[in-house]
């Protein structure tokens, strides 16, 4: 006989690689799930839901009223996506209407409600981090399977657009970290984190703090108005060579200054800028490495690409429209 939750995983999972097969997803970034929700002609609304984080209400076809997702928009823009997904599931398994709390979404083991159910939430998991997403950004950042820290994992989820405990959760279903790894990094909350990182500058304790490095260059990421950009450099200013920014729209440099923990006179360090999101805008952050006095001369260069969201309320404009 088959293990019932056996059965509720290979369900979910071969669901969520059947839809990004016949969606033919991108999966080098990371999953749009309201733009694949909206493209179905499903309305999505985000709205006030109270203790309830998302819901799905089937299409009356008699009445001409087409199904629609509900979204809680005092959630975090992770939670989000992730309540998304797991009503899109009931929309794409033909489910009766589906009403979901907090509580019941995001405690796992707390989970005890009915095979529809489950099976949504194991597709939220897969459908908006599948294997081959995943690995793609680990090499990316260079993160290894063996050892992954907290922060790695907290970095790893901020480029996946998804909360820290549902990376987490899912490095472990598909084997990626061990169950001592995962009970050590499960003990450490993500506000620990921030605080390790340098939180201030934070628009308020939902946004996040995003770790930069050279190996991001000509990125695209999905920051939030309100989090922090933290942008590492490599720099030896005796060579006379410093790493200056450029004004971007809809970006405030909070800081820049030069960091080294050498105490050879000479030996590099880090070129460490702080930039804060102030509005919901597609921009461009451009830093060149050049000699202060010849500013022509540009020996190398950092450009990052963003994209920044903010929360949305009610439908989007193209609805209202038609």
């Amino acid at each position: 006989m088959i293990n019932p939750w056996k059965r509720i995983f290979e369900t979910a999972i071969i669901e969520a690689g059947r839809e990004h097969k016949r969606l033919q997803t991108d999966l080098n970034n990371p999953i749009d799930i309201f733009s694949i929700i909206e493209s179905k002609n499903i309305v999505l609304m985000f709205q006030p839901l109270g203790s309830l984080a998302g819901a799905y209400l089937p299409a009356q076809k008699e009445e001409g009223i087409p199904a629609g997702i509900l979204i809680n928009e005092n959630l975090p823009i992770s939670k989000q996506r992730y309540s998304a997904a797991h009503e899109y599931c009931h929309f794409l398994r033909k489910d009766p209407i589906s009403l979901d709390t907090e509580e019941e979404l995001f405690r796992i083991s707390d989970y005890k409600r009915n095979d529809n159910e489950k099976i949504a939430e194991v597709f939220a998991s897969h459908f908006l981090l599948p294997r081959p997403l995943i690995i793609k950004q680990m090499k990316k950042l260079e993160l290894s399977r063996n050892d992954i820290t907290a922060e790695e994992v907290y970095t790893l989820g901020l480029r996946l657009g998804t909360s820290y405990s549902a990376t987490l959760n899912q490095l472990l279903a598909l084997k990626f970290i061990s169950g001592e790894n995962y009970k050590r990094n499960q003990a450490i909350p993500p506000i620990r984190i921030k605080k390790q990182l340098g939180d201030e500058g934070l628009e308020s304790s939902w946004n996040d703090v995003w770790q930069i490095s050279k190996k991001d260059k000509g990125n695209v990421l999905a920051p939030k108005t309100g989090d922090t950009l933290k942008i590492k450099l490599d720099e030896n200013p005796t060579t006379g060579f410093i790493w200056e920014s450029s004004p971007a729209e809809g970006v405030e440099y909070l800081s820049n200054f030069y960091n080294s923990n050498h105490k050879l006179v000479g030996s590099a360090g880090k070129k460490i800028f702080t930039v804060r999101l102030l509005e919901e805008i597609n921009t461009k952050i451009d830093i060149k490495l050049l000699q202060p006095w010849i500013p022509d001369e540009v020996i190398d260069t950092f450009t990052l690409n963003l994209q920044v969201q903010s929360k949305r309320h009610g439908v989007s404009e193209s609805l209202l429209i038609g």
